[in-house]
């Protein structure tokens, strides 16, 4: 499994290459760092929850618990 910092050196290497505006990249590899730390931590699932910014509990939980059916990714959408 890549670290974090590797993750986010990749995404930035492709906004690189697709000529975003530095803001995008700053704004990009933020919520990338953001969700790498929400998804591969050992908090609890409530602090998760408020981290991610998300409502429900169970929208969390689904990125934690993929077993959960009730909540779905957002990202699902854009590859359909």
């Amino acid at each position: 499994m890549k670290t974090r910092n590797e993750v986010v050196a990749l995404v930035r290497a492709k906004i690189r290459l697709l000529h975003y505006a530095l803001s995008t990249e700053d704004s990009y590899c933020g919520w990338v760092a953001r969700y790498y730390d929400a998804t591969h931590s050992r908090e609890s699932i409530d602090a998760l929850r408020v981290l991610m910014g998300h409502v429900s509990i169970e929208t969390t939980a689904g990125y934690k618990h993929p077993a959960v059916e009730t909540a779905s990714n957002p990202l699902d959408d854009l590859t359909r």
